[in-house]
């Protein structure tokens, strides 16, 4: 059987754990990444998230060919047209709706139908924001996680099943000719229910103020903002009176409920034009 390969068009956990799976079963995986907008695993200045995560980067990046692309430069189209057309089957996985990488895949998409190569889309993103999904933003979506009950959810774990189920779905899907498959939360709310709950307080767990779920006016918000760059810009465009290292602050501090008191009054609308804008660091629910 042909096995496919992977554009792996997306950062963080889950994609490239996947992405990192399915290369260990012998399938070719192209990394692409934006040399404006770098995985914020990579540890690069303005996306510094601590030295754990930089491990990971540098683990789930060994093996696979690395493409580093600058927007508008048609000569990386080519250069990967070259990789993937002798393929039978390509997958494409990818994270939010707009953004210089999902260009590329449009413009990828367009030579391989030409060509008769059969390909499917996997987008781990928010069908409703068009944000990254995380996994604070799936436990948010099903209810698992809230104000109300702070319960400790073994978050890297489920990233890593999440990153299994992805995998999974690539494989299941290679033989079908699947136009923008959206991949979403309710197919491992299970995974959540079956977590042990116990776990010490830790930066991805949902218990600092960057890295939670809030209420808004209309609805929810995960907030994923441990990137210094991510949590100033969030601060600043909602002028919150906090500071850069707030982000780290454990959930009960004062800062939290001047952060929950703002949030209170910001609607869906508004962090939709945030999105619009730019702004990845949280994913909103009605």
């Amino acid at each position: 059987m042909a096995l496919p390969i992977i554009i792996e068009a997306v950062g963080r956990l889950p994609g490239p754990l996947a992405a990192s799976m399915l290369l260990r079963q012998g399938l070719k995986v192209v990394k692409l990444e934006e040399i404006n907008r770098p995985d914020p695993f990579s540890g690069k200045v303005d996306t510094y998230m601590g030295p754990m995560f930089n491990n990971w980067y540098q683990t789930m990046k060994e093996g696979k060919a690395h493409l580093k692309i600058l927007d508008g430069d048609q000569t990386f189209i080519d250069q990967i047209e070259r990789l993937i057309c002798d393929h039978q089957e390509v997958v494409f996985l990818s994270g939010e709706k707009k953004c210089p990488l999902q260009l590329t895949i449009e413009e990828l998409k367009k030579i391989l139908n030409h060509k008769k190569i059969k390909w499917a889309h996997i987008k781990i993103a928010s069908d409703e924001a068009g944000t990254p999904l995380h996994d604070l933003d799936l436990a948010t979506s099903v209810g698992l996680v809230n104000n109300d009950q702070k319960t400790p959810l073994r978050y890297p774990v489920v990233g890593m099943q999440f990153a299994a189920l992805i995998a999974q779905r690539c494989l299941t899907m290679a033989k079908e000719k699947t136009i923008d498959t959206l991949y979403f939360e309710k197919e491992i709310i299970d995974l959540y229910k079956c977590l042990p709950q116990e776990m010490t307080p830790s930066p991805i767990q949902g218990q600092v103020l960057g890295y939670n779920t809030y209420k808004i006016k209309d609805g929810r918000i995960s907030l994923t903002a441990l990137e210094k760059r991510s949590w100033v810009n969030f601060i600043k465009t909602l002028s919150i009176p906090l500071a850069e290292h707030d982000r780290f602050l454990k959930s009960g501090t004062p800062q939290e409920k001047i952060l929950q008191k703002v949030l209170q009054t910001v609607t869906i609308n508004c962090l939709d034009q945030m999105v619009k804008k730019g702004a990845r660091c949280f994913t909103y629910f009605k």
